[in-house]
């Protein structure tokens, strides 16, 4: 849940946060500025499930959840490192992933 917020937050200016917005409702209306994040329809059922509301039919809902911008994010990098945990030696990803080099525009795998 923590991570779609942080996608919807406007402050974060995620690129893709319309998506989430397409498939839960009050998404849009915090994105925009205009809702509040308590508003979104998302919920922790327990430690392993979470809900969503929709704001109506989608029958592509499933296959838009398979795009990145619906991974779970470790917040603790963000929480702990805010955007300077996105360099050397604090880049966190998920997968296995070893960074070689930073450059100032890309990254080497």
């Amino acid at each position: 849940m923590d991570s779609w917020l942080h996608h919807l937050n406007p402050e974060t200016a995620s690129e893709y946060a319309y998506l989430i917005g397409m498939i839960v409702k009050g998404a849009d209306d915090y994105n925009s500025g205009t809702g509040r994040s308590q508003d979104v329809a998302i919920r922790a059922v327990d430690a392993r499930t979470f809900e969503i509301t929709m704001p109506g039919p989608a029958a592509y809902a499933i296959d838009m959840i398979a795009h990145y911008a619906f991974n779970p994010l470790p917040m603790h990098v963000f929480r702990g490192w805010g955007t300077r945990g996105q360099g050397r030696g604090t880049l966190s990803a998920t997968g296995l992933l070893f960074c070689r080099n930073i450059f100032p525009t890309a990254v080497s795998w």
